[in-house]
């Protein structure tokens, strides 16, 4: 290959491999706002299922025990 034609192709395959790992993260944050149960289904802004997150035990629990885990770890490292 000429040096001309290495000039464009490794930057498009470096955009291409950002825009592969990067979509797919953004996609999944624009439609955590959405009110409708389907994704295919856009029934608006909404904090709804950040409401419903916010309900479980079970992710508070979770939440609890890390925070247990890294003072433990820190209270560990510097004794």
């Amino acid at each position: 290959m000429s040096r001309s034609k290495l000039d464009y192709l490794l930057p498009t395959i470096v955009i291409c491999l950002y825009g592969l790992l990067y979509v797919p993260i953004i996609l999944l944050i624009v439609f955590s706002f959405n009110s409708s149960p389907f994704f295919y289904q856009w029934g608006g802004l909404s904090f709804h299922w950040y409401h419903e997150l916010m309900q479980l035990t079970e992710l508070w629990d979770t939440l609890h025990n890390s925070v247990v885990v890294a003072i433990s770890a820190v209270f560990l490292s510097i004794t």
